[in-house]
């Protein structure tokens, strides 16, 4: 008789307490340098990936939440795991030695869907695929990506607010990332791209979307309609300061304070929206917003 998950991480009997926490200091020991270069992303002046530090957080809650599912699952140890967690290895040698960090954090997934397939086997990691995929949000995108993104984002929006202003009966030159009025010349800097908000609702929003009482197909709509909001709601922000750069200038206390307090509301409006689609999405699926499809 094959034991069920819980039975199998029964830390009280001591061959399993042992087990685990050689693999996991083996696991620390190994990708401590990648920590460290994490951390060193995270914490760095305008950080793209602050939210980092939660990310592990909202994953592990998310396997707290299916816990009674998960616990009486049968486990079924699959050698194929051995083959994923060698890839895995590899990656991480490839990575390192190639100083790609990119690839060196990505390998941290790939391992630990190998451990978890060759030691509970392929029911059980199916169970877990979101909590780790999810882990891909604490791992930076290159920095060629954020490049390219932030220059196309801050081309974006800048076109669209000056539309919008212009349409308001305002005079606005556009000019590239450049916004010019009569009192003065405002730049679209990467930090008004959006990119941050962007990234950070999109973590977010993926695990509303999962935890979300809604079919699949709508949840994956909820996650994709988090982009859109993420950028509507930094328009919303850099629009604001173009009208109050033309009525009452750019170096103004009105100037600064607008810049402040919006930088602040970008995330909980975009986040509200998400809130209405999800509502909205409910009344559609037809189910009780009590029910929750994991």
């Amino acid at each position: 008789m094959r034991a069920t998950l819980a039975e199998e991480l029964d830390l009280q009997r001591r061959e399993t307490l042992a087990r685990v926490t050689t693999i996991v200091l083996l696991f620390g020991i190994t990708y401590l340098p990648v920590f460290v270069t994490l951390y060193g992303k995270y914490v760095e002046a305008d950080s793209y990936h602050s939210h980092g530090f939660l990310i592990p957080l909202l994953s592990a809650f998310v396997i707290w939440w299916n816990r009674d599912r998960l616990k009486a699952m049968t486990v079924v140890p699959s050698r194929a795991g051995l083959w994923v967690l060698g890839g895995g290895l590899l990656l991480y040698g490839l990575g390192t030695s190639w100083f790609v960090n990119f690839a060196a954090a990505l390998s941290m997934l790939v391992v630990l869907a190998g451990l978890s397939l060759s030691l509970f086997g392929p029911a059980v990691t199916r169970a877990l695929w979101f909590p780790l995929a999810y882990l891909l949000y604490m791992i930076p995108l290159p920095k060629i990506s954020i490049i390219y993104i932030t220059f196309w984002l801050k081309l974006l929006v800048a076109s669209l607010a000056a539309e919008i202003v212009d349409a308001a009966g305002i005079p606005v030159l556009l000019d590239g990332a450049y916004l010019a009025q009569p009192n003065g010349v405002i730049e679209i800097e990467n930090a008004c791209s959006g990119l941050r908000s962007l990234i950070a609702l999109t973590a977010l929003g993926a695990v509303y979307a999962y935890l979300a009482p809604l079919s699949t197909p709508r949840k994956w709509i909820l996650l994709v309609a988090s982009v859109p909001l993420a950028v509507a709601a930094n328009l919303v922000r850099v629009v604001a300061m173009v009208l109050v750069s033309y009525y009452y200038g750019s170096r103004g206390r009105a100037f600064e304070w607008t810049d402040f307090t919006t930088g602040l509301l970008v995330f909980a409006v975009a986040f509200l929206g998400l809130h209405l689609v999800s509502k909205a999405l409910t009344a559609w699926n037809g189910r009780s917003p009590t029910t929750i499809v994991g």
